[in-house]
């Protein structure tokens, strides 16, 4: 059953409940994060959750978020989460029907990566990119 109501949508770390949404308050090393570390953390996982629904609308409000974690990680020179901000909007501009602005994210993606010189999930953003090329009927760059 599917209902016709607009979804609320809470920008509030405080505001969401659930383990998917949830910020966590110390990094991996045990060090305290900053408040705007933690709203990263928590709009990419909103962005990604927003992605996971298929309701209309969905995936061009998970680019508010994930635009939103961009700006945040860059505000903080947090370049892989700003990589992974980037791949969000990739992901949202395909599922909106972007191709050529998803395939101009993914390469910004693999541009962060050299950047950083760190290359997790490189491999699926060249996947992608070759998809998306397929998509537009360029086999030639997709190849």
């Amino acid at each position: 059953e599917t209902s016709s109501s607009p979804t609320t949508i809470t920008t509030s770390v405080e505001d969401v409940q659930g383990e998917d949404t949830a910020t966590p308050k110390t990094s991996a090393d045990g060090s305290p994060l900053s408040d705007i570390e933690r709203e990263v953390i928590y709009e990419l996982k909103l962005g990604k959750r927003l992605l996971s629904e298929d309701e209309q609308g969905s995936a061009g409000s998970a680019v508010v978020h994930f635009n939103k974690a961009l700006l945040l990680s860059r505000k903080t020179a947090d370049r892989i989460r700003e990589r992974r901000a980037v791949r969000g909007i990739a992901a949202a501009r395909r599922k909106t029907g972007d191709v050529k602005g998803a395939i101009a994210m993914l390469e910004r993606v693999l541009e962060i990566s050299k950047e950083v010189d760190e290359y997790t999930g490189d491999s699926d953003a060249y996947g992608t990119i070759a998809d998306l090329y397929t998509e537009l009927g360029d086999y030639e760059k997709a190849g």
